[in-house]
C-alpha cells in the first residue's frame, strides 16, 4: 500500500511541513491538539484527494439536517 506523502516528506522536511501545518490549521480556527491530530489523519488519509466533504461544506448541518447559517 503506497501512502500519499504530502510534498514536504518527499524531501524529507518534516519539520517544515509541522509548522506550515501548525498555521494552517491555526488560521482555520483549530486551536486544540486533538484538533491538530484529526486534522494530520485526514490529510494523510488522502480525503481531500478523494473529495471527503466535512460537516457544513454541503450547506446542511451536523444536526439533523438543519441548514448551515455560518456561524
Amino acid at each position: 500500500m503506497k501512502v500519499p506523502w504530502p510534498a514536504a516528506f518527499e524531501d524529507g522536511d518534516v519539520r517544515m511541513f509541522l509548522e506550515e501545518l501548525e498555521d494552517v490549521v491555526e488560521l482555520a480556527g483549530i486551536r486544540t491538539d486533538r484538533g491538530k491530530l484529526t486534522t494530520l489523519r485526514w490529510l494523510l488519509k488522502g480525503s481531500v484527494e478523494r473529495g471527503t466533504k466535512r460537516p457544513g461544506e454541503d450547506g446542511v448541518g451536523r444536526r439533523e439536517g438543519r441548514l448551515d447559517r455560518g456561524l
